[in-house]
């Protein structure tokens, strides 16, 4: 298993519930997403204004929660399996190829393995994570 996903599990294992949104916790640059099944965890690259770039990990089994927002998102998957659902299409994601959702259209992500996927928005989405060392 590679560090960033023994990571991953250790986290989520120790954050607490916040509430009924996509954030479970957010704390140092990072995200715990509030997964029914599974779980995804952000971690900021990237975060001003005008773009916002965040490494998204999801354990095996995680449904990350349906959602829309303001901003295109592009997501490219670099590592495991992972099918995107846009609408009610569920396609599988091609390690390296972008999937593009246009703003306010119903999307998540199934993992079919452990994976992980750089996220951008544009203009910076409110729900990614900060690092505070680019303000």
């Amino acid at each position: 298993m590679t560090e960033s996903l023994l990571r991953l599990r250790t986290l989520t294992e120790t954050l607490p519930i916040l509430g009924p949104t996509l954030v479970r916790s957010e704390a140092g640059g990072a995200i715990d997403y509030d997964c029914e099944v599974g779980s995804c965890i952000g971690e900021a690259l990237y975060n001003v204004r005008e773009c916002a770039v965040q490494h998204a990990m999801l354990t095996a089994g995680t449904m990350f929660p349906s959602h829309t927002h303001n901003e295109t998102e592009v997501l490219i998957l670099f590592k495991g399996k992972c099918n995107s659902i846009l609408g009610v299409v569920e396609e599988p994601m091609v390690i390296g190829h972008p999937v593009v959702v246009r703003p306010h259209e119903l999307h998540c992500v199934r993992a079919l393995s452990d994976c992980e996927m750089i996220g951008v928005t544009i203009p910076a989405a409110e729900g990614y994570p900060r690092d505070e060392s680019n303000k």
